[in-house]
């Protein structure tokens, strides 16, 4: 759920929030071949008001159009439209979650792992509408190279920056690392900070 995006479109809101998962299944080793989602609603008390009803069609869309982009669907879920009290309302709101086995042998954590190791950046594109085709191809291909022992750590930039990404993936293991991004303090969601041993087919960031 990306709560940034959502208060000011919550079609946007819904089409992040899916790709957000399934970044997140891939940053740990997983894919897409038995992938399901399963989304949590929440919205206002729509009553007969056509506008409360549009943001939840909106929210509705987005997710469809990412289901259909990635090609996988989701199965379950819980549905709120009772989201307010007196005046006040919660956020629009559409959560996903995406669930898919994976070998342990391919599961990767999340923390620095090694000195002189590079770091990259698998980037959203500059456009606020994501291009999800490409983050899919993106994806596959980090696939590979966690499979390949290529890739040995990767986090989401959710709700912060590279740089806070980078920084929680330190603490770990007492790690330190440093950059050269000119956008390390952006709000960039739904882009993966990667931890390689090797030269890999993505922007390169920096070094442990």
């Amino acid at each position: 759920f990306v709560p940034k995006i959502s208060k000011y479109s919550p079609f946007l809101s819904s089409i992040y929030a899916v790709l957000e998962s399934v970044a997140k299944v891939y940053a740990v080793g997983g894919n897409k071949e038995d992938l399901y989602f399963s989304f949590q609603e929440y919205f206002e008390k729509l009553l007969d008001d056509p506008e409360k009803w549009g943001k939840v069609s909106q929210a509705m869309l987005g997710s469809i159009i990412a289901q259909r982009e990635i090609g996988r669907p989701s199965i379950g879920g819980k549905d709120s439209m009772s989201g307010s009290f007196n005046d006040l309302n919660v956020v629009e709101t559409l959560i996903s979650f995406a669930c898919t086995p994976v070998k342990i042998e391919d599961v990767i954590t999340p923390d620095l792992k090694k000195i002189g190791n590079k770091l990259y950046i698998i980037e959203k594109d500059e456009k606020a509408y994501p291009n999800l085709a490409k983050a899919m191809t993106n994806f596959e291909k980090l696939n590979s190279y966690i499979k390949d022992k290529k890739v040995v750590s990767a986090y989401v930039q959710d709700f912060g920056s590279v740089t806070s990404s980078l920084i929680k993936m330190s603490l770990g293991n007492k790690l330190g690392f440093t950059i050269d991004y000119d956008k390390a303090l952006d709000f960039n969601p739904c882009s993966i900070v990667i931890e390689a041993n090797s030269d890999l087919d993505f922007k390169e960031i920096g070094k442990v």
